[in-house]
């Protein structure tokens, strides 16, 4: 079993406003939940996801302007206004989900992503990279973009292994390398990029040249990475239960200057402080199927 495959099986066992004192907790039960979802952008700083359709629940968390979170169709039936940028916006409350996080925002604050410039590059880890789905197979992917932008070839996988994989984009800061299991074109395994200029980002903003600082902010959380000095150095092991997927593998620089408590084959922890200090950039991330 080719060596990636190996550690990402590891990295998954691993991770083993107006009216403020009115209650707007009525569900809408001519519009019950639906498997589907519906994606939307987040259009202001620092919305608040609530542990339930009321401006007196819990915050669950802050999310950043430009996220993206999924709507599951469960919505609240009564109306209110906030201000919003000096603006009276009207809405009502939605259930949404922001990596593995769920709670109810405001959907006056949101636009849906389609009519957004950022929905082609947009990564929802194990459901789909831009238009690439979790079911897609190489046929379908060059169905859908065309066999001038589709190619293979070799990737070196480390420790002397390699397989070859489909690459999407070849040779552009949109390059994707597309990896299936058993080779066999048909069941998509792992989509990985590291071009310094890669617009692909998931829905919390992770993207190439994120720091190692920046990750643990939107992961709310420490979490683990594998040692450096090795092939699979910098390697994202375990996200501790935070916003970030699972799905999610995450690959750093390794900084100029180590220190040796931060070199060999095993887990070093984000807030270990000599990895803070040097705060190292992702360089690669792969997405899981």
């Amino acid at each position: 079993m080719p060596r990636f495959i190996i550690l990402a099986f590891l990295a998954l066992i691993y991770a083993c406003v107006s009216n403020p004192d009115e209650n707007l907790d009525g569900r809408d039960s001519e519009n019950p939940s639906s498997p589907d979802t519906t994606l939307y952008v987040v259009k202001v700083d620092n919305l608040r996801l609530r542990s339930d359709s009321s401006l007196t629940s819990a915050t669950v968390t802050m999310i950043a302007e430009g996220s993206i979170v999924q709507y599951w169709g469960d919505q609240s039936y009564q109306h209110f206004q906030v201000n919003l940028r000096g603006s009276e916006i009207d809405g009502n409350w939605f259930r949404v989900s922001l990596g593995n996080q769920t709670g109810w925002v405001f959907s006056g604050a949101l636009e849906q992503a389609e009519n957004s410039e950022d929905f082609q590059h947009l990564i929802i880890p194990g459901e789909r990279v831009g238009r690439i789905l979790a079911a897609d197979s190489e046929q379908s992917v060059i169905d859908k973009l065309g066999s001038e932008n589709v190619s293979r070839r070799t990737v070196h996988l480390g420790e002397g292994e390699s397989i070859e994989a489909t690459v999407v984009y070849p040779s552009s800061p949109r390059e994707l390398l597309l990896l299936w299991e058993q080779q066999d074109y048909v069941n998509l395994a792992e989509i990985r990029f590291e071009h310094p200029r890669s617009p692909w980002k998931t829905s919390l903003g992770l993207v190439i040249g994120s720091s190692l600082r920046q990750i643990e902010n939107l992961n709310g959380e420490p979490f683990l990475i594998s040692g450096f000095g090795w092939d699979y150095g910098g390697t994202t092991l375990d996200w501790r239960r935070g916003a970030i997927s699972e799905r999610v593998v995450l690959i750093f620089e390794e900084p100029e200057r180590v220190h040796s408590t931060l070199v060999g084959d095993h887990a070093v922890s984000s807030n270990d402080r000599h990895l803070s200090r040097s705060n190292p950039k992702v360089k690669q991330m792969r997405i899981l199927f």
